[in-house]
């Protein structure tokens, strides 16, 4: 996305999942689509607004993602997205899929204003990945303004 004066916000996915040992077993890393209601909550917070991505969804939607998209294709599951501290001109939010939430093969992943609802920040799509019942998923996303 590319704001009128110049700057452009770009995002980055890292999904890694670990074995109940600790150890990583796979990674998948790809782009993201910030979306038109996103434009809209990053107008909001330079205005002083409430309406911050809090939650990260994932989900089984094959459909690329598209400016105009407002939810997940078929989400399953929904958890809490903490965001680190800011180093400009980064921000980072880091959720856990703990084992057991949102197994299966998954395909999309979303950021989000709610737990439920709310509005979607932006979405990524990727080759579907399997997340077995005992796996867990630590999932990063990196927002980057340039």
């Amino acid at each position: 996305m590319t704001l009128a004066s110049g700057c452009t916000v770009t995002g980055r996915v890292t999904i890694d999942m670990y074995d109940g040992t600790g150890r990583r077993f796979s990674r998948t890393e790809v782009n993201n689509t910030v979306v038109e209601s996103g434009r809209t909550i990053l107008a909001r917070l330079l205005a002083g607004v409430a309406g911050t991505v809090s939650h990260l969804a994932i989900g089984r939607g094959v459909v690329a993602p598209s400016a105009g998209d407002t939810a997940l294709g078929d989400e399953v599951a929904r958890v809490p997205a903490t965001p680190l501290p800011v180093t400009a001109p980064e921000t980072v939010f880091r959720a856990v899929l703990p084992a057991g939430v949102g197994t299966g093969a998954l395909s999309e992943v979303g950021l989000f204003t709610a737990p439920t609802g709310g509005e979607l920040f932006s979405r990524a799509t990727f080759p579907a990945i399997t997340k077995q019942p005992w796996a867990v998923a630590i999932i990063s996303w990196t927002i980057t303004q340039s």
